[in-house]
């Protein structure tokens, strides 16, 4: 109906701090409109590209596996699927919603098209996103009006990281008590500070 706001489920690309302070991780988020503060609530999907060095079993049928070496212990890049709650994730700095989501099998189908280089030592998590994402346009699997290249979202993301670290936001005590701050690129708006 018009004039109804859409609860369609939204895209976001998250920004997570790792324990090496000088690299991040990028990760894609599905959440619902309206979330949980309820940490035991796991109401959104978290989709990354790691490195896994245990040998651990897949977490979910989407995962995949390359084998690398490194020395004598063998190294497999997984690409996960895993529930979490974003309101309360301490290593979450920021989210930029990229766009509506209407279908998140399609979305998931695409993912698992997306290659996970298997014997390419130059590959890493931010270049499957990279891939991720154009496979997502490709399959237009966002609403209309997520046509951005990932050229202008990494800018966007590294300007509202940058703009979250100058004010001080990004503490570790201010992440334990507050949300992660959430930037919308379809509204141009902050929706959490």
């Amino acid at each position: 109906m018009p004039g109804l706001k859409s609860n369609k489920p939204r895209l976001y690309l998250a920004i997570y701090s790792t324990p090496d302070p000088n690299h991040l991780a990028f990760t894609f988020i599905v959440a619902p409109k309206t979330e949980s503060n309820d940490p035991r609530v796991l109401d959104a999907t978290k989709y990354r590209c790691r490195r896994n060095i245990t040998n651990t079993s897949p977490a979910s049928s989407m995962t995949q596996t390359i084998s690398l070496t490194n020395g004598s212990q063998p190294l497999k890049w997984l690409v996960e699927k895993l529930a979490v709650n974003v309101a309360t994730d301490p290593e979450l700095l920021v989210r930029v919603c990229l766009g509506k989501l209407d279908n998140q099998r399609a979305l998931e189908h695409a993912l698992s098209k997306v290659p996970v280089s298997q014997n390419d030592p130059d590959f890493t998590p931010e270049w499957w996103m990279q891939m991720a994402w154009s496979q997502i346009q490709h399959e237009q699997i966002l609403s209309k009006e997520s046509k951005w290249t990932w050229a202008t979202i990494q800018t966007t993301t590294s300007r509202y990281l940058q703009e979250k670290t100058k004010a001080e936001r990004l503490s570790t005590q201010k992440r334990a008590v507050q949300p992660a701050p959430v930037y919308d690129m379809i509204s141009k708006k902050e929706l959490i500070a």
